[in-house]
């Protein structure tokens, strides 16, 4: 006769984790065409487990004389379940054809929390990303006493696999957060959205761009997320967001703050670089503040080539690549200096005792000037090359002062 050997958990258990691996261990293996919801059943229930309502799903696996059992989702918090196991003439048989003489089952409630499965961390290694963003923690330091001692502090990420701000990723079917502690607990997909938009801008943003979180599991300081692949597509931006209050650490025990994620696609075209265009803003005054990313300057390098891509009437010869991309370059200088993005330099000579400091002056109207010089005379050239014949034509096209130069529409 088959009989069950033990039951993890026990009947009766308090306080289970919400995805919580159940192990059944029988005298004798079963027979595989038993391994289904036919014969093992999870059922929601109530205080008195007298009823049973809301069948869950649950995978069943096989380990020699054990049977497991995972639930799929993880179940709700403080919630009555009873996990049914078949037995009698029509029930579960072993693999020697002995039937289970009776209906077994497991009663139980679950806690408030889910349960950490120490796994190894799968670094992905074929992870392409063209130029690596940025590493730094992005959260302020805090100015609250209580919460930067003790075990109180929030756990904070301070690292991601692809890096913050990076450009140009591909190949890519798992997220990596890396924490400043071990992480207690691990966290449910829901904590974790992601989305994709279609640069230089979505035409319709309210489409739904969502990627789906596929398993999210933790070990030591790393969780790891998998998600849909990230393939070659071109011209996106990716937002994954860790929502607050779900990662808690071991010596950390203030839940963690949001931290969003964003990184991009191939880019294509850029007919500049975010190097060329830095360059010359330190070149207008070398103690000039620049208080704009090179992701940022990306994207509008982005926005800037994509207008002319679509008026280019030929190939591009050195010749004419070479004017474009300056055009381009003072194109992004003039946005960026008129949308405020670069302060006043450093101290030029200070009187201690008059309390007077003075700074080398940043002159914006001195720079738009040689900027709009620029942009005039490549235009003018690439007309008279009739690599762009019609669209995009130097003088004041748009209203908006930031976009004086820009294709008519």
């Amino acid at each position: 006769m088959l009989e069950i050997v033990s039951k993890f958990p026990q009947d009766n258990s308090d306080n289970i984790f919400t995805n919580e691996e159940f192990v059944i261990e029988f005298t004798e293996e079963i027979n595989d065409s038993y391994l289904n919801l036919n014969y093992f059943k999870l059922y929601k229930s109530n205080e008195n487990y007298t009823s049973f309502s809301d069948l869950c799903n649950i995978n069943i696996t096989k380990d020699n004389k054990k049977i497991r059992i995972l639930p799929s989702p993880s179940l709700d918090i403080n919630t009555y379940y009873i996990l049914l196991i078949i037995g009698n003439a029509n029930g579960i048989k072993d693999i020697n054809n002995n039937i289970l003489s009776q209906n077994e089952f497991i009663r139980f409630k679950t806690g408030i929390s889910a349960k950490t499965y120490i796994e190894v961390v799968d670094i992905p290694e074929n992870v392409t990303s063209v130029i690596p963003g940025g590493t730094e923690n992005t959260y302020p330091p805090s100015t609250d006493l209580f919460t930067n001692s003790g075990i109180n502090v929030p756990i904070t990420c301070i690292n991601t696999i692809p890096s913050n701000y990076s450009l140009g990723v591909q190949n890519i079917d798992k997220i990596i957060f890396i924490f400043n502690d071990d992480i207690a607990n691990i966290v449910i997909p829901s904590a974790i959205s992601g989305r994709y938009a279609q640069l230089p801008f979505d035409t319709n943003p309210f489409i739904d761009h969502s990627i789906e979180i596929k398993e999210v599991y933790a070990n030591k300081n790393v969780l790891t997320v998998t998600i849909e692949p990230i393939t070659i597509a071109t011209n996106r931006e990716y937002i994954f967001t860790l929502n607050s209050g779900y990662v808690k650490g071991v010596n950390r025990q203030g839940f963690n703050d949001k931290y969003v994620l964003r990184f991009t696609s191939i880019l294509d075209p850029v007919y500049a670089t975010a190097e060329q265009i830095i360059t010359r803003l330190k070149g207008f005054n070398e103690n000039t503040n620049i208080n704009i990313s090179e992701y940022d300057i990306y994207k509008l390098i982005l926005e800037k080539s994509l207008e002319f891509k679509s008026k280019i009437n030929s190939n591009l010869d050195t010749i004419t690549t070479n004017v474009l991309n300056s055009v381009i370059v003072c194109m992004v200088l003039r946005d960026i200096i008129l949308s405020g993005f670069i302060t006043h330099g450093a101290i030029k000579s200070r009187e201690l005792l008059a309390n007077k400091v003075e700074y080398y002056q940043f002159k914006p109207e001195d720079a738009l000037k040689s900027l709009d010089e620029c942009i005039n005379d490549g235009l003018e050239l690439l007309h008279e090359t009739k690599i762009i014949t019609t669209g995009i034509k130097s003088g004041n096209t748009l209203i908006r002062p930031t976009k004086i130069y820009q294709v008519n529409r």
